[in-house]
């Protein structure tokens, strides 16, 4: 097959051939045209791989800053979680503190009301068996179980209030 240079060299003749001269200039054109063609190729190439490897970098750099601004929210949440822990500790073990004090309280409660119902049944009012038995407890359960009978109306009080606002009592 004859290239289209070979044709216009074929019909540049004078007499119709191509003459061995104009071969050799038509076969140097085309290996400077291709030299020329393979130098841009590799420049071209070139430039695609600075820029393939600038991409690469920044993706790089990236990841690197994001890496580094995980690590610093995981040390935040690592400290919160931390104090958190801590701060459900100390209420689980006043809680734990509380009831103890309210089964306590409760027992107290219990005795002073069965010291009152048998003084209500036995008709004696404020007669001296009563009394004996009520002043034989201790000042602090007395005093407790006057905070555990206001508490006990306040808790009333407080329940009858969410049962009314739907929420139950606690």
């Amino acid at each position: 097959m004859i290239s289209k240079n070979e044709k216009r060299a074929f019909m540049a003749s004078p007499c119709g051939t191509s003459s061995g001269a104009s071969r050799r200039l038509n076969t140097q054109s085309e290996e400077d045209l291709m030299n020329r063609r393979k130098q841009r190729r590799m420049l071209s190439n070139r430039e695609s791989a600075r820029r393939s490897r600038m991409r690469k970098q920044k993706h790089l750099g990236d990841l690197t800053a994001e890496a580094s601004r995980l690590r610093e929210e995981n040390c935040r949440m690592m400290t919160a979680l931390a104090l958190a822990e801590r701060h459900c500790a100390a209420a689980e073990a006043e809680n734990a503190v509380l009831r103890a004090q309210v089964a306590e309280l409760d027992l107290t409660l219990q005795a002073l009301n069965n010291i009152l119902r048998r003084c209500a049944f036995s008709g004696c009012g404020a007669d001296e068996e009563c009394m004996g038995q009520w002043s034989s407890m201790n000042a602090d359960a007395a005093a407790a179980a006057e905070r555990v009978a206001s508490a006990d109306v306040l808790g009333y009080f407080f329940n009858q209030r969410r049962e009314e606002d739907g929420q139950g009592k606690v």
